[in-house]
């Protein structure tokens, strides 16, 4: 709706106006009245109209006046002049104001004052047509130019940029405070990446990183520049000036980091790793600074979160040879088999306590970290599935394992350890069941979404239904077809939970028919499908 304010000092007249059209019905809308001018400021600065109609002379400020006060203060706002017959100067004045046009006060009719606010009402829309059109060549514009500061500054870092005298032209082209004198670079990574993205789906992340990227911006000082790094944290260009010392200039850029550290942690409760590299020279000699600041946050897998490391401070790995040897490997699998969680967990536990006494690099940690997930895989070969599917959070934790401390390194690799286990203690795998009863569980497990019954069953393991049905039972304290139905709802529940439709879930289930898939359902999990898929949602 287009917003009118009405201005005259004539009460009766003011009246009239307002009821010579149906304004709803053409799009336009009453926002208020005034008698004079002074008045008429106070409601335009309260309702913001869109169209001004006023008065040409009127006791106190003028229409004039009035014209005079928009034109500098609102140009963006229509006006249409009601007058006399004897207003003639008046009106031309206000003409060559900007004014839309002018209306005899006493020959007003509903079409003459209707054909006047369309015009207006069309200029209005034209201007704002065009200031959409405008904002967006803008933002355009400055997309384009961000990236390619963003494009150039990458280059400076990777060392594409060899000439000086280049360096320096684009960096002008580009509005870049690069100059020939010296630098520091701040690289930082989150900590907790794999949790902090785990929480939020793809797009929730994206959207947080680009607010804490601003955030980060509106913290830093003078020309220092920020270059967003992946999605896991990000780059600061510190030039130093000519009237920097390089002590007051170290004391800058550790102040600034701090600030930057307070304002994540305030409003995002995130933190983060920082290493200050040393002096690059020049601009061209960015890449060797750069690249031993990653270094050095590399080392960060022997720290605590939240840490700043100096370039001159950077403890040196002692690089030993420590792996796992096939001892490890029978041990391990062993553990696994037998199901005793307590002893997984301190074997695991003391090899990485022996990383950290052989003090590994980063790269030659995270190659036993495959090593122990390997061993994850050749336990469930025999279960056909995988350690994604048992446990989804384990891509997270590979994602963002170059990004890992070794403490959470290790909390990634127990958990990953737990999960398997308890998912292969349904198989009987870490129970002393008698062979025809694994063998039984792992048959209904691989094929529980066909048609299969105890007979089918005991023909797989080559034995009788009857003794199996025993034995089973003594083993699991379950009946054969009781477990198939607990396993088959089990699934189901997941295929509820990934969004599957209700209609689907018998035959994906594994169930015969949706009224026993239902009544099942119900008796193991005392809700209804449908039940059961609200309070995922809700609790989602």
């Amino acid at each position: 709706m287009t917003k009118v304010l009405i201005v005259d000092d004539e009460v009766v007249f003011r009246n009239n106006i307002k009821e010579i059209i149906n304004w709803n019905k053409y799009g336009f809308y009453l926002c208020g009245e005034a008698s004079d001018g002074i008045s008429a400021k106070r409601e335009i600065e309260f309702q913001k109209p869109d169209i001004v109609i006023t008065d040409i002379k009127m006791s106190g400020m003028d229409g004039l006046s009035l014209i005079e006060y928009l034109q500098e203060n609102h140009p963006n706002i229509r006006v249409i002049d009601l007058s006399g017959y004897d207003d003639y100067e008046y009106v031309r004045t206000s003409l060559k104001q900007g004014v839309v046009d002018y209306l005899l006060k006493h020959n007003i009719t509903a079409s003459t004052l209707l054909n006047v606010l369309q015009t207006a009402q069309k200029q209005i829309h034209r201007a704002r047509e065009s200031n959409l059109d405008n904002e967006k060549v803008r933002k355009q514009i400055a997309i384009g130019r961000k990236m390619l500061q963003q494009q150039f500054l990458n280059n400076l870092l990777e060392g594409r940029l060899t000439d000086i005298d280049e360096a320096l032209k684009q960096s002008k082209e580009l509005s870049l405070p690069i100059y020939s004198g010296s630098m520091i670079i701040v690289v930082a990574e989150f900590d907790n990446i794999s949790t902090l993205k785990n929480r939020n789906t793809q797009g929730e992340w994206q959207v947080l990183f680009e607010r804490m990227m601003e955030l980060i911006s509106g913290n830093l000082l003078g020309d220092t520049m920020l270059i967003p790094r992946f999605d896991v944290g990000f780059v600061i260009l510190f030039p130093m000036a000519e009237t920097h010392s390089q002590n007051s200039f170290l004391r800058d850029v550790n102040a600034c980091i701090n600030q930057i550290r307070i304002a994540l942690k305030r409003h995002y409760n995130v933190t983060a790793c920082y290493s200050i590299s040393g002096y690059a020279s020049s601009p061209i000699g960015l890449k060797e600074v750069y690249e031993n600041a990653r270094a050095a946050l590399g080392e960060r897998i022997y720290r605590e979160n939240d840490v700043v490391i100096h370039d001159r401070t950077i403890p040196k790995s002692v690089c030993s040879s420590y792996c796992i040897d096939f001892h490890d490997e029978h041990n391990i699998m062993r553990l696994i088999k037998n199901g005793s969680w307590q002893d997984i967990k301190e074997y695991i536990e003391n090899i990485f306590n022996n990383i950290r006494d052989s003090g590994l690099n980063s790269v030659q940690a995270q190659l036993i970290f495959a090593h122990l997930i390997n061993l994850l895989s050749r336990a469930l070969r025999d279960y056909k599935t995988d350690l994604m599917t048992i446990y989804p959070d384990f891509y997270y934790v590979y994602q963002n394992l170059q990004q890992m401390s070794l403490n959470e390194m290790q909390q990634g690799i127990l958990n990953c350890y737990l999960n398997v286990m308890q998912y292969l203690k349904r198989f009987g795998e870490t129970e002393k069941y008698r062979e025809i009863t694994r063998q039984a569980i792992i048959y209904i497990n691989r094929n529980y979404n066909r048609d299969i019954s105890l007979n089918s069953i005991a023909d797989h393991v080559h034995t009788s239904a009857s003794y199996l049905s025993r034995v089973f039972k003594e083993d699991t304290g379950s009946g054969v077809v009781e477990y198939l139905n607990k396993i088959r709802v089990e699934h189901a529940k997941q295929l509820i939970r990934g969004g599957a439709k209700l209609n689907e879930l018998y035959m994906r289930s594994g169930f015969n028919s949706d009224t026993y898939f239902y009544m099942v359902f119900k008796n193991i999990t005392g809700k209804t499908p449908r039940e059961f898929r609200e309070e995922c949602f809700c609790s989602a």
